[in-house]
């Protein structure tokens, strides 16, 4: 069973019975870098009418992304149970494929018998690319110039006869420049047997054609000793970066173990350089199941409901490791042991992104334990990341209640007559309104960076009795104060740490041009205010616009 099959059917046994699909990673796939970081998987959601689409991007491993759609109503349930359901596949696909790799170190890289490493090698090859059909061996025998398969399985007996020279077909490409290649669509295989001499021509032309293949070179440090082939002939199917990974990592064992058979008493002169690639391996393998199982760990860290910070100390904590984090909120967390380096030349930092904005960063040093601390905080940067749309989820609600709150103000006497105090504000005697202009900074995530100019002119507030809002224009503030001393006074916005730019503004309102709302507050007076306020659609800029009471100061963040 595929990656992309055992998915599926754990989905299918969900009550809510979405219905799955599945497509192609979109581009050509690339093979890359080999010092490049592993990618994160993605999860994402979009509304379609009255259905939610969830996504998850796991092309890395399976070459493919799944599309998950249900009612909208019952998204937020599928969606946790959606990315439980792919770490704990992807955790048991990379489980699987250690294991495969150990078997190869004990049935193939000990022998030294070249037939026996023949006719081991391809099992085993397949048996770490699970999802593949097929697979073929191929060495350069000098004496013929051609690339011979040796062993294979999924094809007749007059496979052996299908032998091709450097750069022909796909196997020689990869032989003569040794780079691998990845093909997931008909076309393209098709495309790369353009080549091919005449008997070979007429040999494929009798063959199915497979659906997606990956090719690697197997070389040593100074030679080009063959190619590794694997394949899949069933529809749809898809190979990802990860199981090029493997497969070249298969062969690279099979390079030592063909050296070895080749040349014995090297062998046995080199074996202390032997053993010590052994420990490397070992020692990756090991590194790859404590990342394996750090996914299962911070997940359930996340579960708990609880401030960020204690989840940040709880990671710092279990895995020992020092960190510091910051995010455009204001929000910082340092680990008991993190001290400040002198110098940023020592400092690495990972970005925690909400689609393609940076909303925090994470700061740890450099040293032995930097590429674990890497691979920790790449997990959990993913996790910051929804506990941040999460937490603004919830503001953008209380947002909305603010405003409506707000132009309710103007148009009901009920709710300014009664004194009463919703959202820590009640209205009084004397007002005032503050708009705070937000330079749009990003299309994507535009409601996170109003939440931080709303935090930032609330830092800088200094009368407590206020109602605040923001819409996609800037950040409203509607103070109000027992006397309009205080107003004249103490309705400035002052430099301070997180202010809004550091501008100075003073709420004096000019009585030749702005009379005092405390007028319009006066009994008798208060239908004439909710009139107007009312007339203008209880937008504050209408009202601005159409009356004159309201002492009202723009500033630009």
């Amino acid at each position: 069973m595929t990656i992309m099959d055992e998915i599926e059917s754990s989905l299918l046994l969900l009550s809510s019975r979405p219905l799955v699909s599945w497509r192609r990673a979109s581009g050509r796939p690339t093979i890359p870098d080999t010092d490049a970081s592993e990618p994160t998987i993605t999860f994402s959601h979009r509304r379609d009418e009255d259905d939610a689409i969830l996504t998850a991007d796991i092309s890395y491993f399976a070459g493919a992304v799944c599309e998950v759609r249900i009612p909208g109503a019952h998204y937020e349930t599928v969606f946790a149970r959606l990315q439980k359901i792919v770490l704990s596949a992807v955790i048991r696909f990379q489980n699987r494929a250690v294991q495969a790799m150990n078997a190869i170190n004990r049935n193939v890289l000990d022998s030294l018998d070249p037939n026996e490493i023949n006719m081991n090698a391809i099992e085993q090859t397949l048996s770490v690319i699970a999802e593949s059909d097929a697979g073929v061996l191929r060495l350069y025998n000098e004496a013929s110039g051609l690339l011979i398969p040796v062993s294979q399985v999924g094809f007749d007996d007059d496979y052996y006869n299908y032998r091709t020279t450097p750069q022909e077909s796909i196997s020689g490409s990869v032989f003569s420049t040794g780079t691998p290649v990845l093909l997931n669509s008909p076309d393209d295989i098709r495309d790369a047997h353009a080549n091919l001499r005449p008997p070979n021509v007429r040999f494929l032309s009798e063959q199915r054609l497979s659906h997606s293949l990956i090719c690697v070179p197997i070389r040593t440090d100074t030679t080009t000793l063959g190619t590794l082939t694997v394949m899949s002939f069933r529809e749809g199917s898809s190979y990802g970066e990860f199981s090029v990974s493997l497969l070249a990592a298969v062969a690279t064992q099979l390079a030592i173990a063909y050296k070895k058979s080749q040349a014995y008493e090297l062998a046995v002169r080199s074996n202390e350089s032997i053993n010590r690639m052994r420990l490397e391996i070992e020692k990756r393998n090991a590194e790859l199941a404590r990342s394996l199982s750090a996914h299962n760990d911070i997940l359930s860290i996340f579960t708990h409901h609880r401030p960020l910070g204690e989840h940040l100390e709880e990671i710092a904590t279990h895995y020992g490791i020092d960190f510091h984090y910051a995010d455009i909120f204001g929000t910082t967390f340092g680990s008991k042991e993190w001290n400040e380096p002198k110098t940023t030349e020592v400092v690495l930092v990972h970005p925690v992104r909400v689609a393609d904005d940076v909303v925090g960063t994470f700061h740890f040093e450099r040293g032995d334990n930097a590429s674990y601390c890497a691979a920790i905080l790449g997990v959990v940067s993913a996790f910051v990341a929804l506990e941040i749309v999460r937490s603004a989820s919830q503001d953008e609600i209380l947002n909305s209640k603010r405003r409506k709150h707000f132009e309710a103000l103007g148009r009901d006497d009920l709710v300014t007559s009664g004194g009463a105090v919703r959202f820590g504000f009640q209205i009084r005697k004397y007002c005032q309104i503050i708009f705070v202009r937000h330079e749009q900074q990003s299309a994507q995530n535009q409601s996170l960076f109003l939440q931080r100019t709303l935090q930032q002119a609330l830092k800088a507030a200094t009368i407590r009795n206020q109602l605040s809002f923001y819409t996609d224009e800037g950040v409203f503030l509607l103070f109000c104060a027992a006397t309009e001393e205080t107003l004249r006074t103490r309705s400035g916005i002052h430099r301070r740490p997180g202010g809004c730019g550091g501008m100075v503004l003073r709420g004096e309102p000019d009585s030749k041009r702005a009379p005092s709302l405390s007028r319009s507050r006066r009994p008798g007076c208060r239908g004439r205010a909710s009139h107007e306020h009312a007339a203008s659609g209880g937008h504050p800029h209408a009202q601005r616009d159409r009356h004159r009471q309201t002492a009202t100061q723009t500033i630009r963040c």
